[in-house]
């Protein structure tokens, strides 16, 4: 396996798979990292990741995944929550 995530440390290098489990839902790979451990990583992570739509096409990538700015937005929203409640707490 491949680790092909852009932002990943370990990008380009290439890992033997160990196991694949579901977790949370989520589709993970456990690659041999090193003698002494292993890797987890998405599946989504590696080049064992299904192709995107666009990818068949004669087109550009978006320039953002919708489901990478659900995520985003969700990590803002939870981050402003805490925040209020921190402000909250401060008030008492």
């Amino acid at each position: 396996m491949q680790i092909t995530h852009p932002f990943h440390p370990l990008r380009g290098k290439l890992f033997p798979l160990l196991k694949t489990r579901r977790v949370a839902g989520v589709e993970r790979l456990t690659l041999r990292g090193s003698p002494d451990g292993s890797l987890t990583v998405p599946v989504e992570w590696t080049d064992r990741a299904p192709p995107l739509f666009c990818e068949d096409l004669t087109i550009e990538p978006p320039l953002l995944d919708f489901r990478c700015l659900l995520q985003l937005a969700d990590l803002v929203e939870s981050l402003d929550s805490d925040t209020q409640k921190d402000l909250t707490d401060e008030d008492s």
